[in-house]
């Protein structure tokens, strides 16, 4: 038996492909010839870690995506924004409470000290 959704094949396939472009693009900043390294202030550097082998490729996919994907990400979310408001504003704000502002808090207190151990490392190690 086949359910109807209103659900978008193509929007989820783009939503994931987008997804997919900024962990890459965070991923590769480590490698483009502009990506620095401060030991004095590790905090100013342009990425935590910076590998000495770098390629110029990786410049070319950095710009190509800092022309696109961040505006393209908030077009997607404001064609979703419509769905949720539907169900009442003090229950859209509960739901992304709990789905969005729970997991940072997660993330920022456990995982942002775990991913600049590595610099600091670097810098006082």
């Amino acid at each position: 038996m086949k359910t109807i959704t209103n659900r978008f094949p193509w929007l989820d396939n783009l939503r994931g492909f987008i997804t997919l472009l900024v962990v890459a693009h965070h991923s590769s900043l480590a490698y483009t010839t502009f990506a620095s390294f401060n030991k004095q202030a590790y905090i100013t550097s342009t990425h935590a870690i910076v590998d000495n082998y770098r390629w110029i490729g990786m410049d070319i996919f950095e710009d190509f995506n800092d022309i696109f994907f961040m505006s393209l990400m908030f077009l997607i979310s404001g064609i979703f924004i419509f769905n949720g408001l539907g169900k009442g504003v003090k229950i859209f704000i509960r739901d992304r409470f709990l789905r969005l502002f729970v997991p940072f808090l997660i993330g920022v207190s456990v995982l942002m000290p775990l991913a600049y151990y590595p610099a600091y490392l670097l810098a006082y190690g």
